[in-house]
C-alpha cells in the first residue's frame, strides 16, 4: 500500500467524473 494512494482518498464518483471525458459526462446528465 503506498502512502501516496492513502494521502489522496477520493471518493469513487470523483474518481468516475475524472476517467469519464467532460463530453460523456455532459451527455449523461442531459440525458
Amino acid at each position: 500500500m503506498h502512502p501516496a494512494t492513502i494521502q489522496a482518498p477520493l471518493p469513487p464518483r470523483s474518481l468516475w467524473l475524472m476517467r469519464l471525458p467532460a463530453g460523456t459526462h455532459k451527455n449523461n446528465q442531459t440525458t
